[in-house]
């Protein structure tokens, strides 16, 4: 029983600021509030507070190396924002299991949805495009079809250069699917756009 109390107990230091403050302060005590037995209490105050803060700030920037890797158009397209919201998510969010990056990276690309504030249209249709990208990774995925009110291959592209600032805004309705003919199959893609675009 202790030794699962114990692993959410280091689970929130190593992940909440918050949480770890609270916990140095008086750590005999709140790990007694948690139910925790004197033993395992006094196992757990021995903690270093700066050893534990090197290795939060560590995993912080581990998980944030895997979703720049994942969403590196969205990363681009907020610039500074996309650090700080992470940083946000990352406070409130324990990874879990075996599921990262992809699951964490999806959970927090749901989170900018939420409250990253995007303004435009595109902003928010290029943040579903590599989430649409993400979920065909799954291995259970067969199947992906998202609606786009811009041409999203020119928004893409336009993104994914290097020194990229201007996004390419072409009103264009367009169908994007992705399928596999077999569970074991090569990933395939689809575009379907209207004949016409203006921007």
């Amino acid at each position: 029983m202790d030794l699962a109390k114990t692993q959410k107990i280091l689970a929130q230091l190593y992940t909440n600021s918050g949480w770890r403050r609270r916990f140095f302060a008086d750590p005999q005590e709140t790990s007694r509030a948690l139910g925790l037995s004197v033993a395992a209490a006094e196992a757990l105050a021995k903690l270093s507070a700066p050893q534990v803060n090197f290795f939060a700030g560590s995993l912080q920037r581990k998980r944030f190396n895997e979703v720049c890797k994942l969403l590196p158009l969205t990363q681009r397209m907020m610039g500074e924002r996309f650090g700080a919201l992470f940083k946000e998510y990352a406070e409130a969010n324990i990874p879990q299991g075996i599921k990262i990056p992809r699951e964490e990276t999806l959970a927090f690309a749901n989170y900018i949805k939420k409250h990253g504030s995007l303004e435009t249209r595109w902003s928010v249709e290029l943040l579903r495009y590599e989430m649409a990208w993400l979920e065909t990774t799954r291995p259970d995925c067969r199947f992906i079809i998202r609606g786009f009110h811009y041409a999203i291959e020119k928004l893409v592209e336009s993104f994914s250069k290097k020194y990229a600032n201007q996004p390419a805004l072409l009103k264009q309705p367009t169908l994007m699917l992705w399928f596999r003919l077999s569970r074991q199959g090569r990933l395939r893609r689809l575009v379907l756009s209207l004949p016409f675009g203006r921007g």
